[in-house]
This record gives C-alpha cells, structure tokens and sequence, in this order.
C-alpha cells in the first residue's frame, strides 16, 4: 500500500467516524400503540474514581417521547412504558438500577426528564424523577 492510499485511507476512516449530524434511532411501538424512537440503550458499568462499585452499575435508556408537549403525568406513564423495554435486561442480569431519559427531540441538548429507577431487595422497582437540562455550546 502507498502512501498515498495510507492517506486516503486514513481520511476515509476519519470522516466515516465523524458520521452525520443526523441521530440515530430505533422505532419501538409500546403496547399502549405509541412509538418511541429509542436513541440509546446500553450497560453503565458504576465507577467513581477508578473504583468499582457494581451496585451502582445500571442500564441506560434513552428515547425521544412520542408527543413532545405531553403533560408530566403523560410523559411518567410513557416512561414507566418505556422502562418496561429495560426491565427483564436489568432483571436477567441482576442489575438493580435503570436510568430512563425522556428527550422531547432526537438531538441531546435542553431540558430532559430523567427516571431514575431501583429494584429492591424484594424484587419490586420504584422511581424518581427529576428534570435535567443537557447544556450545548451551538
């Protein structure tokens, strides 16, 4: 390979990481017959200062609710739906905690609505809620 094809290469890998300014989503229909566009679902490994603490670890979903001026107790019953897609993983794993994000668009910036949900020691999950707001330079 020549140089030239090392730096084109390169320049290809460099702008496939950068990808689109657009989100990327999954659709999920809840029983209820609304549709989610989940953006995130993944493992968070609890970690503070390089220690790990396994209690801590949760499950993270993130979704862009499916009527952006629903009022709170719609957007909390959407998401007590959408944590339902979380639970049998949390509960498969053994992990006590998921953290459900509630985005009223795709893009991750602005006031947010975060559940924050526990499993106790006899099985049943309780939740708070709290609004958090994703602070972006444009």
């Amino acid at each position: 390979m020549t140089t030239a094809h090392r730096w084109t290469l390169l320049a290809c890998l460099v702008l496939a990481a950068c990808g689109s300014s657009n989100p990327v989503w999954h659709d999920v229909k809840l029983p209820s017959g609304k549709t989610l566009q989940v953006t995130r679902f993944l493992l968070a490994w609890g970690v503070e200062h390089a220690v790990r603490t396994p209690a801590d670890d949760a499950f993270l979903l993130e979704y862009v609710g499916a009527d952006p001026a629903a009022d709170g107790p719609a957007r909390e019953a959407e998401a007590r739906e959408a944590f339902e897609l979380a639970r049998p993983t949390c509960e498969l794993w053994g992990i006590p905690n998921a953290t459900v994000s509630r985005f009223a668009q795709p893009q991750r910036k602005g006031a947010y609505d975060l559940y924050v949900f526990k499993r106790a020691a006899d099985g049943t999950w309780s939740h708070r809620h709290e609004v958090m707001k994703v602070f972006v330079n444009d």
